[in-house]
C-alpha cells in the first residue's frame, strides 16, 4: 500500500509540472488528465475538454472582466499532444468582449515577448470603424504569433455562429514548432 501511494504521489509531482512555460508535445490524455487534476469537462476520441467559468488567476490583471468563460481543448493524434486550444467568451455576452484581443495580446506579450507576426485579413476591402464590429460583421479577423523555443502560439479573433446568431470567437492557439498549422484565422 505504502508503495502505491509513493507512486502515485510522485507520478502527481510530475504530472504538475508537465504544461509549465511551455507544453510537453510527448504529453498523452492520461498525463494532460493528472496535470489538471480533475476529469475533463467532456472527453471526444482525439481530444479533451476542461470548462471553467473563471479566469485564470495569471491573466486576471490583464483582462478589463473578471468572470470569462475559458474552453481548453487539448487535441491529440495516436494519444499524443498536438495542440492546445483556449477559446474566451465573457458570461454576459453572446457577442464577445470588445477589449478582449488586445487585453490577451498583452497577456501573451507579457509571457512570450513581441509577437513575430500579426495581421489584420479584411473579408472584402479594409473599412473604417470599429474593429469589434467589424469582427463582428465577419468583415475582418485578427490575428498574432508568437514563438518560444518550442512552441508557436497564435491568437485569433473572428466571427463566428451558433444557434444564438453571430458572435466573436476568441482563441489561444499553441501549436509544436514541427506542426503544420491549420488555417488561422
Amino acid at each position: 500500500m505504502r508503495r502505491v501511494l509513493i507512486c502515485c504521489v510522485l507520478l502527481v509531482m510530475s504530472a504538475t509540472s508537465i504544461l509549465a512555460e511551455d507544453f510537453s508535445w510527448s504529453s498523452n490524455k492520461t498525463d494532460i488528465i493528472l496535470q489538471q487534476g480533475t476529469p475533463p469537462t467532456y472527453e471526444e476520441s482525439n481530444a479533451i475538454v476542461y470548462s471553467t467559468n473563471k479566469t485564470p488567476n495569471e491573466m486576471l490583471k490583464y483582462l478589463s472582466i473578471d468572470y470569462i468563460l475559458v474552453d481548453t481543448r487539448y487535441n491529440f493524434e495516436d494519444n499524443q499532444l498536438v495542440s492546445v486550444e483556449q477559446a474566451f467568451t465573457p458570461d454576459d455576452s453572446s457577442k464577445g468582449e470588445p477589449e478582449l484581443f488586445e487585453e490577451l495580446s498583452k497577456y501573451l506579450t507579457s509571457k512570450y515577448g513581441e509577437p513575430i507576426a500579426g495581421t489584420e485579413v479584411w473579408i472584402n476591402s479594409k473599412k473604417e470603424g470599429d474593429h469589434f464590429l467589424l469582427v463582428l460583421a465577419g468583415e475582418l479577423k485578427l490575428l498574432r504569433v508568437w514563438r518560444t523555443e518550442k512552441t508557436t502560439v497564435f491568437l485569433s479573433q473572428k466571427r463566428m455562429e451558433n444557434q444564438n446568431g453571430p458572435y466573436v470567437h476568441t482563441v489561444i492557439s499553441y501549436f509544436p514548432n514541427a506542426s503544420h498549422y491549420p488555417n488561422i484565422p
